[in-house]
Parts: structure tokens; sequence; C-alpha cells
């Protein structure tokens, strides 16, 4: 276990007093965040972009006694000795998957805990599982390609299929109302949408130091992160190539109908040669753009910066828009000749409360995509690599399907008490490598092994289109750790040149849902 594992741990267990405190942070999943996001976008003062939310900004937005009436009715907080809050995580769950050609029953479950303690004005989380699974087809191929559950961990095979541990914690410290100092190792998400094209939550936990500020309508924070490169590696962490990437987030809530947030972050890899360049004190810079010309020339380093927008149209509408820009030329975009470091990533998309008058009733639309070659570097370590691409973990840390796509996204949902149900879908096409040849889709390809310097286009290459969907109705058994009974119905569908694929799948089971997983690329 590395070594910021067992420090957390240990400084966990050593506490002995708890008393009341906010610093936590509150978990970031999708349908859990649901919950109470209405109210949090009609908050003038509050920043929805910024994500894992902390606890004591979300209960400014509320009345009186916090967030647990949101979604926390009656005892639903498991305690132990009455004060420490444990969310078991557990999941059982059936899978019937029929293909074109094959038909068969799927066994998957995990099982671990979801804690926090709060002191003074301190807090501590911890998040743990042990996953054992078979996966679907589509699926189980993007495990042996990428040696990782996306999102998970490193995917060790079995006889059932694979096992992986997911491990986050956190120490978070609030002076005050204003500062917020955060180290552990985690994940974070940058936007209003489902996916991000500036910083997902889709890639596995990563080290990371966060300090954040918040005045006024402005918030603010800089972010250091230790992502690692593991190819070669045969899963010894000890083999693992450091990198590690400074990052820079300004959020200003101009009006009640408009925010806008300034996005900046450098990735840099550890070992530069023979000489072993680390954690660089150049960018613990606390300055927004600290940057600009040498980003603008271009660096041995990877600079990428971007921009949020939201558009609040009423309390029950939002319009949110990305957009990502890496190694961009305004003189090459206007000449219009596809030069190949015109790289960008774009998103448009909106949200709906409330629809038809209909409490609890929500819509979402989004579109994404991505030029070719963004997100990658040149930048090369033994045995040709490059490192310093926007990726962690053999994932990208951005839109999972990494560069040269386009997708659409369309989500319902409905809750009626501890019933809810959803119907998620996405329809993408990306471009794919033509014979070894690198089309721009892989963020972990060297951008200097183009085939050309000009006429690049999106989604150039073989063309593979996808669509999932999925139905899925569940009961919440308890709300603090969304644990739930669930069946759901999913359908994918896959085509490229002469070769395609339908897959039906029946799921259902017991599940504790605390983090994102995605499922859908």
């Amino acid at each position: 276990m590395p070594v910021h594992k067992y420090i957390l741990v240990t400084l966990l267990g050593i506490i002995v007093k708890w008393t009341y405190s906010q610093s936590a942070l509150l978990p970031m999943q999708h349908t859990m965040q649901s919950w109470y996001e209405k109210e949090l976008y009609t908050n003038e003062l509050f920043h929805t972009s910024v994500k894992p939310y902390i606890k004591h900004e979300v209960e400014q937005v509320f009345h009186s006694d916090s967030i647990k009436n949101i979604f926390l009715p009656k005892n639903d907080e498991f305690k132990i000795n009455g004060s420490l809050p444990v969310r078991p995580i557990i999941s059982v769950v059936g899978i019937n998957e029929k293909t074109d050609s094959v038909s068969r029953f799927l066994f998957q479950h995990n099982v671990g805990a979801d804690t926090y303690y709060e002191w003074k004005k301190i807090a501590f989380g911890l998040t743990f599982f042990s996953e054992h699974s078979a996966y679907p087809y589509y699926y189980d191929s993007i495990i042996k390609k990428s040696e990782v559950v996306p999102g998970v961990g490193y995917a060790h095979a079995t006889s059932l299929g694979h096992e992986a541990s997911f491990f986050s914690g956190y120490i978070s410290y609030s002076p005050n109302k204003i500062f917020n100092l955060q180290m552990g190792s985690g994940k974070h998400f940058i936007g209003e949408g489902y996916r991000s094209v500036l910083l997902s939550d889709a890639a596995y936990n990563y080290p990371y130091f966060k300090a954040s500020a918040r005045v006024w309508k402005l918030k603010y924070f800089m972010l250091l992160s230790n992502f690692k490169d593991i190819r070669l590696a045969q899963g010894k962490a000890e083999h693992y190539f450091n990198k590690f990437a400074a990052t820079h987030y300004l959020n200003w809530n101009v009006s009640k109908w408009l925010s806008i947030g300034f996005f900046e972050t450098i990735v840099w890899q550890a070992q530069d040669g023979d000489f072993y360049r680390g954690l660089d004190v150049n960018y613990i810079n606390p300055v927004v753009f600290y940057r600009p010309i040498e980003y603008s020339l271009g660096s041995s380093d990877n600079a990428l910066i971007g921009t949020n927008l939201k558009f609040t149209i009423n309390k029950k509408n939002i319009l949110y828009t990305q957009l990502l820009l890496d190694e961009f030329l305004l003189k090459e975009v206007r000449a219009g000749k596809g030069w190949w470091a015109n790289k960008f990533a774009w998103q448009l998309g909106s949200k709906f409360f409330d629809v038809f008058g209909a409490k609890n009733l929500f819509l979402q639309g989004e579109i994404n995509l991505a030029r070719p070659f963004t997100y990658a570097h040149d930048t090369k370590i033994p045995f040709g690599l490059g490192v310093q691409n926007y990726a962690h973990f053999n994932q990208p840390l951005a839109h999972p399907l990494g560069a040269n796509f386009l997708e659409t996204v369309g989500i319902i949902r409905y809750r009626f008490k501890r019933v809810q149900s959803e119907i998620l879908a996405t329809a993408s096409v990306y471009g794919a490598d033509v014979k070894g040849n690198n089309m721009g889709g892989n963020v972990y390809n060297l951008y200097s092994t183009r085939t050309k310097n000009y006429n690049n286009k999106l989604l150039q290459g073989n063309k593979v289109k996808q669509f999932n969907a999925q139905i899925s109705v569940s009961y919440l058994l308890n709300y603090a750790s969304n644990l739930q009974v669930f069946v759901a119905y999913s359908k994918r569908s896959y085509a490229v040149l002469n070769i395609s694929e339908n897959i039906n799948m029946i799921s259902f089971g017991i599940r504790t849902s605390l983090i994102n997983r995605y499922f859908d690329y």
C-alpha cells in the first residue's frame, strides 16, 4: 500500500474525540446530487461547477439543520456509538447478457464501507471497497486493454472475471467560511454536465492537495495532482511512471443568471531524462493563467486552458457549456485547412427540473466533442511512451472516449418518495486508428506519430458508432448510502466497417452507489 494511504488510515485510527464540524465532502454521485441540486442553482453565491461539494457550503444554501433534511429522512444514517457515521458499501448484482451470438449469466459483487469523522474544523473521510465481478463482453474488452476496471482500480484476473480494489480518503480543514484545504486520494469534477471536457471523475483516484477560497461571488482553487502512467508496469506500483499536474480554476457568479469559470492545467513528467523533477515548485503558484505566453508558444510541458459557462434561464432550467483549448492557433482556424494542432473540446447542455410541473421530474440533454489529438502530448520516456498526456491510470482525465469523437447524452429521472426511475441514453461516433496509423483518438498515442499535418477532420479514421441505453427502476433502502434494490434493462449497439454487434442485458440486485460509474462508452 502506498505511503499516503498508510498515513490517512493511521490518522483516522488515532482520532478519539469528535464534535460537530462541516468540512466533510459530499458524495460525488449524479443521482444523489440531483436530490438537492435545484436549490443550489437558485443561489447566486453557490458555485455548482466545483465538485465534490463541501458540506458547509451546501448547508449555507438551506435553512437551519442542514442538508440532512433533504436526503436523510428519519434515521437513515448508520452510526457507531451514536456519533460515527458509517455507510456500508455492498452490491450483489446478477446480469443476463445476450449478444448476437452468445447468451450468459454474470455475477457481480463488492463490499466495503464509507465513513467520515468531523472534529472542530477538520474532517476526515474514507471510502473503500473490493469488487469481484464478471463484466459484459464489451466492458471486459475495455478492462483487458487498459488493465483497469474504469474508475475503480487495477484489474486482477480471477476465475470469476476481475478483481479490483477502490480506495479514496481525504483530510479537509476549513479555518473559516472562506478557506478550505484538502489532502488525500480522490477525484474531482469541473462542470455542470454528465461529462466534462475539462476534468471529470471517470478515471481512477489520484493523490492530491487542494486549496480553495470563496469570497463574494468568486471561488478559486489550486489543485496539485500526482498522476500515474502504468503501461509496462504489469501492475507493480514501483514501476509506475509519475507525472504531476497543477490546475487552477476561478469561477465568478457574475449575476443571478450568468456564471463564468476559467480553467488552466499544466502536466509534467516527474523524470526528465536523467533529472528527477518531481513536484516542480515553479508551478506552486496561486495565480491563474501564470503561463499564458509560454502556453501560446508551446513548451516541453502539456498546457491546457478552458472555460465553463452556466446560464440560469429560470429556477427550473439551466444552460451550460465548456470549451477547452490545447495548442490552438487562431490563424490556422481561419485558414480552414485542418491543421493537426488546432486541438479543442466542447460541450453544450441543459438541465430541466420539475418538468411540466411534476415535482422531481428531471431532464438533461448534452453534446460533447473533441477534435483529433486533443489531450495528447509528445514528450517521451524510455520505450518511446508519451507520459505528459492528459490521462491517468490508462484512462483519460476528461471525457472517457478520449478525443476525435462526437457524443450526445439524454437523461430522464423521476423520484417519488423512495422510488426512483431513470432513462439514460448516449449515442457516439469516434474515429479509430486505421491499420496502426494514429488518427488522433487515443490520447496515449504520441501526436508526432500523426500521418499528416493538414486535412485533419473530426471523426477521421474508421468511424465507430455506439449506442447505449438503460431503463432502471429502484427502491431506496437507505438514503445516506444510496443503498437500493433495482432492476434494469440495457441495450448497446456497436458498428465499425462491416462489423456490428447488439447486446441486450437485464440486471437486478442490491447495490450501494456513492461514486459515479460509467458503462456507456
